[in-house]
């Protein structure tokens, strides 16, 4: 989405086109004030949905993001930007220390320092639309990303080239292929891939996807054992099941619930599932699936990792995210904004920490922005202005000086108010900020007294906007 921004010159005679431009990022904008200065310079705000929007100065980062990151149990959580994907479908994580896979809405993007830069490795993949990524643990060069509109395809490169891996699957009565592939780290020649749907199909292959075979289990979702090679266990969407053969054959475990949706397993063999219920929490067993437990978290579960190399647990619900090293007797919160909606763990570089957390949330919010532009419709400097929730600006005036003052709303308790300036927010309100000609912050306050800010000082508009 883009805004364009189209100023026209009124003469006695006829009305000249002064100029037209484009301007914006991946995603929406809209704008909602506007004003000049004596000198010509257009200022504008509004608010933007873009991971990319063109930002140079103050905010160079919308305030929230759809990627996290936490360097162990306990740590605080910092977001990830550059990555640029307004969506994240998978993240794999099992490589080597600091290498990192997202499978997401610009396709396969690798980072070798934790996520901090990333690189593109999709060329010859499909458009992604949703699926799951697997990786060789002991071979990182081993690529398997599930594509539901498309299948299975593999790279032994790393991504410099990709072959398609779908001997044997069939699209279901949908039109779809499997969305979610696992790779067993004991034996990466044996993969297993679930269409995922409320009657999943479970495909097995154990020549590292050159062939696929149909199983009678129906299992969308599998976990394998961190002690004992060829043991997994499958969630189904009416049984949790066992294998000690490496997914040849299932048999069903007696555990309570009448449906399932994640399962996993922790560094000391303990197995963990969930139930797709409001109330359902997370159950877990330390013996195998003998004998189950079941702790009590609030909300609908929709993420559930488990560390292979410490005894911490993330779970993640419609409106919170819990940690546990206990097996959920006792938990923590992790400040990540929900809803979140997939969890990866990055080993370490140290062998005796805890694996590094990435969680991946299907962000939309939006935050204010302020632009200055020249007489001539050139950027001159942009800025975000918000927090991890909504943001919008409402009003933006300038003074003889050169100095921007932009007001709007705010949902965000984040908003990066000057310290001691009015109240914080402590969550819907409004804001106010003060930004030099140049692009410096002066002053930004947020308030709760009084609706909406819809004008700050005089504007005079002297150019219409339109969007696309």
């Amino acid at each position: 989405m883009f805004l364009w921004l189209v100023s026209v010159v009124g003469l006695p005679a006829a009305v000249r086109l002064g100029y037209v431009h484009q301007l914006g990022g991946n995603a929406a904008e809209t704008v909602a004030a506007m004003t000049r200065d004596s000198a010509g310079n257009l200022y504008v705000t509004g608010k933007t949905y873009s991971y990319d929007f063109p930002a140079s100065v103050l905010q160079l980062h919308p305030g929230g993001s759809n990627l996290w990151r936490a360097a162990g149990l306990g740590a605080a959580p910092s977001p990830i930007y550059s990555h640029l994907a307004s969506n994240v479908f998978s993240i794999a994580d099992r490589a080597h220390p600091g290498v990192i896979f997202l499978w997401t809405n610009r396709g396969l993007l690798r980072s070798g320092d934790y996520g901090n830069t990333w690189t593109a490795n999709s060329s010859g993949l499909p458009d992604p639309r949703g699926g799951m990524l697997a990786i060789d643990p002991r071979d990182g060069r081993n690529l398997y990303p599930a594509a539901p509109a498309s299948g299975i395809f593999k790279s032994t490169d790393a991504g410099a080239t990709w072959t398609t891996s779908n001997a044997g699957i069939a699209a279901n009565r949908a039109g779809y292929f499997p969305d979610q592939i696992f790779l067993d780290p004991w034996n990466p020649a044996v993969l297993f891939a679930s269409d995922g749907f409320d009657f999943p199909k479970l495909y097995r292959s154990a020549d590292a996807g050159a062939s696929w075979q149909l199983q009678s289990a129906a299992i969308r979702s599998v976990a394998f054992d961190t002690r004992h090679a060829g043991l997994a266990y499958g969630a189904g969407s009416s049984q949790l099941l066992r294998s000690v053969d490496d997914g040849a054959t299932w048999s069903a475990l007696n555990a309570p619930a009448s449906s399932f949706s994640y399962v996993a397993t922790d560094s000391g063999g303990s197995v963990y599932y969930t139930s797709p219920s409001f109330v359902s929490g997370v159950t877990v067993s330390r013996d195998g699936g003998v004998t189950w437990t079941n702790q009590q978290v609030n909300g609908y579960v929709s993420a559930l990792a488990a560390d292979p190399d410490s005894p911490a647990v993330y779970v993640a619900t419609d409106s919170q995210v819990l940690a546990s090293a206990d097996g959920f007797a006792t938990t923590s919160r992790v400040s990540v904004p929900t809803p979140v909606s997939l969890f990866g763990l990055a080993p370490s570089t140290d062998p005796h920490a805890p694996d590094q957390l990435f969680a991946g949330a299907a962000s939309s919010t939006s935050d204010a922005y302020a632009m200055k532009l020249d007489a001539s419709g050139n950027p001159v400097w942009a800025t975000y202005l918000g927090g991890s929730q909504d943001d919008a600006g409402t009003g933006i005036a300038v003074d003889g000086a050169g100095n921007v003052y932009v007001a709007g709303t705010t949902n965000s308790s984040d908003f990066p108010a000057t310290p001691g300036a009015l109240t914080p927010n402590s969550g819907a309100g409004n804001f106010v900020a003060k930004i030099s000609g140049d692009g410096r912050l002066v002053y930004s306050a947020t308030f709760t007294d009084g609706g909406p800010i819809a004008a700050v000082g005089s504007t005079s508009v002297a150019a219409s906007v339109g969007k696309y």
